[in-house]
């Protein structure tokens, strides 16, 4: 019986998570938002300027190098990669963190019971997604710092 009453929290979790940052996303990709940003100055960087002649553009000049293949794309068409890769992001690390907490005695559906609970819930990757930020690469790296193990990635 547990089990089941598990898996509808995590399927009413996962409709919730959909709804969210799918759904209610998705219509506002052709839109600007923070990432036109790191689009705008990926294009900079592809013409040979700083990525600094972006006025607004406050990262990291590694950002926009690296989002350069992206700037030969339209920005409707870079933002959807940047949405892919950012939802991507997000799935890898509750993995990572499914993982890690079962490898330290959780239970299973109460680990994933967990996460999806704070996937579905947590306003801040809604947010970060709806704006196309770096908010899910960061929640990938720290997923990936914490369920590091004796030096070896659980990937």
């Amino acid at each position: 019986m547990a089990r089941r009453v598990a898996i509808l929290f995590c399927l009413l979790c996962a409709t919730w998570y959909i709804h969210e940052t799918v759904a209610t996303v998705i219509p506002e990709l052709p839109h600007p938002s923070d990432f036109s940003l790191y689009y705008q100055a990926a294009q900079n960087v592809l013409a040979g300027h700083s990525p600094f002649v972006t006025q607004g553009y406050i990262y990291p000049p590694l950002l926009a190098c690296l989002l350069t293949p992206l700037a030969a794309l339209s920005y409707v068409g870079a933002r959807w990669v940047w949405f892919l890769f950012s939802q991507a992001c997000m799935l890898a690390a509750a993995w990572l963190l499914w993982k890690s907490m079962v490898r330290d005695g959780m239970c299973g559906w109460a680990a994933a019971c967990s996460i999806a609970f704070v996937w579905a819930t947590g306003g801040a990757g809604v947010e970060s997604l709806a704006l196309g930020q770096l908010g899910p690469l960061l929640v990938l790296v720290l997923a990936t710092a914490y369920s590091e193990k004796r030096g070896h990635y659980s990937l």
